[in-house]
């Protein structure tokens, strides 16, 4: 009969557990031995060593249990890690897994806002309080912003609980909103602000060569400016009227990168305005490298889209216009779809949406309703689905084979 020890025990057949009583918390620890009559009689000395070093006040946590989930509960014995060092670890980690605007994006954020606001604080010591009250004092912060900024912070601590840091995640369950008032809802509408054919036509006669193809193209082909920057000539089939779009460039990227999701690489159909910009672009860089477009400037392919913002403001000022982001180019592109009657399903795969409610809850306010008799359409196809047919007749088929 195998004889038993206080505080020890056979846990599976390679684990003894020994237990014991620290800082007036009952502390569980497995010791990687087969649980043979010597190996726990080894435990049990080893056990009323702790017992010792605890009554004499020697005992040192860390030490004896370096790799115990039960450190964080004595912070006294452990180094302290602090809400800098929890966010810097996560961003170092989730950074390979992002495009180079997104981790730049994460970088402002991390290092801008949370380490300044946080970093001092023990990860021991954090609680929702801090996140919440933070958010009310910052009373023009809007809450496309609170949920931009939390949610580092929220992927940080759950980090630390996957690494047995902390038992559980203080912002796990953590919402704030604010009441908007109805300045701040129509201003989310105002995001989506096309450009009218007249406002086109003076964008394209106040830019000159190489501008004014880029900005007919944006116009024409619904591509972010990223996509435009990083656009080949190879990606371009003159004799099918297609284009492939498969990367983009930013500022924050060294070079061009892939769509963020798969539906965003795509082959676009290129509709007639688009091949008169790509046909005099040609003059200018197809013979001086891959890339469509250059700044005219410098003699290089763009950089990445921010300058090509500063370009289209100064265009935009000489046209007269209001500024408008350059996106709006591809809101205007939507819009002259949709209330042309475009395929909605069609449309979207344009745009490189993933699917078609994306497409519908941005553009819905353009999908084309005016002039149209609701339900006419359907009466007019399958209004004799359960009359009686006419002597000599058939009935309507509800699906075409």
């Amino acid at each position: 009969m195998v004889r038993k020890y206080e505080g020890v025990e056979s846990r599976y057949s390679t684990t003894i557990e020994v237990t014991f009583q620290y800082q007036g918390q009952r502390c569980r620890e497995p010791i990687k031995l087969k649980p043979t009559p010597s190996n726990l009689k080894k435990v049990s000395n080893h056990r009323a060593a702790i017992l010792h070093e605890i009554a004499i006040g020697t005992f040192d946590y860390a030490t004896v249990f370096p790799e115990s989930k039960n450190l964080h509960k004595f912070a006294d014995i452990i180094k302290d890690i602090t809400i800098e060092e929890t966010l810097k670890k996560w961003f170092k980690v989730k950074s390979p897994q992002c495009h180079a605007s997104t981790v730049d994006g994460y970088r402002k954020i991390v290092f801008n806002q949370l380490i300044p606001e946080f970093g001092h604080i023990s990860i021991y010591d954090f609680r929702a309080y801090h996140m919440r009250d933070w958010i009310i004092s910052r009373t023009k912060m809007s809450n496309k912003r609170i949920r931009n900024v939390v949610s580092p912070m929220r992927c940080a601590l759950a980090l630390a609980v996957g690494d047995e840091i902390i038992d559980k995640n203080p912002l796990h369950l953590f919402i704030y909103a604010r009441a908007e008032t109805h300045a701040q809802i129509k201003a989310k509408t105002k995001k989506l602000d096309p450009f009218n054919l007249e406002e086109m036509n003076l964008i394209f006669e106040s830019a000159k060569g190489q501008e004014r193809n880029l900005f007919r193209a944006a116009f024409w082909t619904g591509m972010r400016t990223s996509e435009l920057c990083a656009l080949l000539w190879e990606d371009i089939d003159f004799i099918n009227g297609k284009i492939n779009v498969d990367k983009g460039l930013t500022m924050a990227a060294d070079e061009a990168e892939p769509p963020k999701t798969v539906a965003g690489e795509r082959f676009i159909r290129m509709l007639p305005q688009a091949r008169i910009a790509l046909m005099a672009q040609k003059e200018h860089t197809f013979l001086e490298g891959n890339e469509v477009f250059h700044d005219s400037l410098y003699g290089k392919p763009w950089a990445g889209d921010q300058p090509i913002r500063l370009r289209w403001k100064a265009i935009l000022k000489k046209a007269g216009l209001r500024y408008r982001r350059p996106y709006q180019t591809r809101h205007t592109y939507a819009s002259m779809m949709l209330t042309s009657g475009e395929l909605l399903g069609w449309f979207s795969r344009q745009l490189g949406h993933k699917n078609i409610n994306v497409t519908t809850t941005i553009y819905a306010q353009w999908i084309e309703t005016e002039g149209h008799d609701g339900g006419s359409l359907i009466d007019a196809k399958f209004g004799d689905a359960g009359s009686t047919p006419k002597v000599g007749t058939e009935p309507k088929k509800l699906i075409k084979k």
